[in-house]
């Protein structure tokens, strides 16, 4: 079976990432900057931040200083010792 174009390809991330209701980003591992984001995660920032998330906008643009400066810490730590649970309330 061949693979699909990068067309097709941008097209079922961007179907899987839309599927749920739940909030959805993946960054770049370099800067943590903002690479793709699902439509709930763009709503609710939009409604509850005033925010027009885009690609390539780092977590300072995205969130408060504060809630991004958590955000930050919890990605580094993935990144540098794998995955983790947090249980949050209210954080974004």
């Amino acid at each position: 079976m061949p693979f699909p174009s990068t067309c097709q390809s941008e097209s079922v991330l961007a179907s899987l990432l839309d599927s749920t209701e739940d909030m959805l980003c993946a960054l770049d591992a370099r800067d943590l900057t903002v690479w793709r984001f699902n439509r709930a995660l763009a709503q609710y920032l939009l409604s509850k931040h005033g925010t027009t998330i885009q690609a390539g906008m780092a977590l300072e643009d995205v969130f408060p200083p504060d809630v991004a400066e958590v955000w930050r810490l919890f990605f580094r730590r993935a990144l540098d010792s794998g995955p983790f649970a947090v249980e949050h309330r209210g954080i974004v």
